[in-house]
């Protein structure tokens, strides 16, 4: 197959011109490739978004919304072994040492079951109750979650002025 005289060397395009369409060209069809193939999955299987409101009677609540997304062309099935391990924090201070967690509960013993269909996604909102005591003032925090067995580490701004 003979090449057109402007993609020859010294003829038509510049040789950086011809070099940049060439390498444009193959990143779209790479792109494209994956997209289609299955093999690249657009956004987050789990985000969260975290707001904390101010201080009263020496807890700083601290809301969670939580959004679990299914961008599979399937169903997905969530289970969890019981009510209390369906959604599981832990907040951190900057070097990752413990701060605070959920209070222990005392869980029925019932196993959860979650479906989420086909390019859909589940949202939760839950309030922590963050004990100000444990806190510092002006210290950043990292919250850890677990929601339906998905892992999420989220930086949290000082609760405390």
């Amino acid at each position: 197959m003979a090449l057109p005289d402007w993609l020859k060397p010294g003829r038509g395009l510049p040789a950086a011109v011809r070099t940049s369409l060439i390498t444009i060209a193959a990143v779209l069809a790479l792109g494209y490739f994956l997209q289609f193939a299955g093999l690249y999955e657009s956004g987050e299987k789990l985000t969260a978004t975290v707001e904390a409101g101010s201080l009263k009677d020496g807890i700083v609540p601290l809301t969670v919304t939580l959004r679990l997304n299914n961008h599979d062309e399937e169903g997905v099935l969530y289970e969890a072994e019981n009510p209390c391990n369906v959604f599981r924090w832990i907040l951190l201070d900057p070097e990752r040492a413990f701060v605070q967690s959920e209070a222990e509960e005392n869980c029925p013993d019932v196993h959860m079951e979650q479906y989420i269909k086909p390019k859909h996604y589940l949202e939760r909102s839950y309030t922590l109750e963050i004990d100000a005591r444990r806190l510092k003032t002006g210290e950043s925090y990292v919250l850890q979650m677990r929601f339906w067995g998905e892992e999420l580490r989220k930086e949290v701004p000082p609760l405390l002025p």
